[in-house]
């Protein structure tokens, strides 16, 4: 959708098959508030980053088109 991303690295780890840490968003561990707050605040005071991190995150969408998914089903 264009919008930095911040996930928990939940069990099983669907957010890890969408983000790479540090390149298209950030994932922090379950649980951990003051991670997620730094990932928070890293993207309010570093707007350059975060819209790289957006740029990047709208790529995932091509990797998992229902073309490419639904012959794996």
């Amino acid at each position: 959708m264009g919008l930095p991303v911040i996930s928990t690295d939940c069990s099983p780890g669907g957010a890890r098959l969408l983000i790479k840490n540090d390149e298209n968003g950030i994932l922090v561990p379950v649980g951990n508030s003051q991670k997620l707050a730094k990932a928070i605040n890293k993207l309010i005071e570093n707007p350059y980053i975060a819209n790289q991190y957006a740029v990047k995150a709208t790529r995932v969408k091509n990797k998992f088109t229902p073309e490419k998914i639904l012959p794996l089903w």
